[in-house]
């Protein structure tokens, strides 16, 4: 069974990002046979104007099978540069999910991803951007966490902060390694203050 998780984390490690909050429009980059464009972009791209037309107020950023005037076909994302940041992230992290977790809408042009699979890609946008490692290690430093201090340190919105109390179980294989290269970075961006009304949260038993 597929583990999101699991696969954002060999993602990060891959690409081994330095600073926070993780970009993941530069890691769709290393994406092979994908392209990363702006609205602006992709219409001088020549990617046809119909397939960019549900591109607006709720969707800003999508992932479509064109085919090229030179008889192939290419995986272009394509986003809004003036959405909301956070939104964005998530939504660019979310299409890159798709991609790494290989899901048949993207490995088949003309399918559709189903529920099951929009899940997993929420996953693993989720814990890309919010490294569950990280999480654990700020927990160990601080003893105490609070949400607004994750959507500050990962550009996380409040909501998937929350999420935090629901963090999958440790990954061995991938933990040590990311705390290496990017809990010091975290602890920097933590604000130390906590003002009245934060939300605490808890890490509770992944089983």
């Amino acid at each position: 069974m597929v583990n999101p998780a699991s696969v954002a984390a060999r993602c990060l490690l891959r690409v081994q990002p330095r600073e926070l909050p993780v970009d993941p429009r530069l890691m769709l980059c290393f994406c092979r046979g994908t392209y990363v464009y702006t609205y602006e972009q992709a219409l001088r791209a020549k990617v046809r104007p119909e397939m960019l037309s549900f591109l607006g107020e709720k969707l800003s950023a999508a992932t479509l099978n064109d085919p090229c005037p030179a008889n192939f076909s290419r995986r272009v994302v394509v986003y809004l540069p003036d959405a909301d940041p956070v939104r964005l992230r998530f939504s660019l992290a979310h299409e890159l999910g798709h991609i790494a977790l290989k899901h048949r809408g993207f490995e088949r042009p003309g399918q559709k991803t189903s529920r099951r699979e929009e899940q997993e890609a929420d996953d693993f946008a989720r814990w890309l951007l919010m490294p569950p490692a990280l999480v654990r290690g700020i927990w160990r430093e601080r003893g105490v966490l609070y949400a607004e201090q994750l959507t500050a340190v990962f550009g996380v919105s409040l909501r998937e902060a929350l999420q935090s109390e629901n963090l999958p179980p440790p990954d061995p294989e991938t933990d040590r390694y990311l705390c290496e290269f990017l809990l010091e970075e975290a602890m920097h961006r933590i604000p130390a203050r906590v003002p009245p009304g934060w939300h605490p949260v808890e890490e509770r038993d992944p089983g």
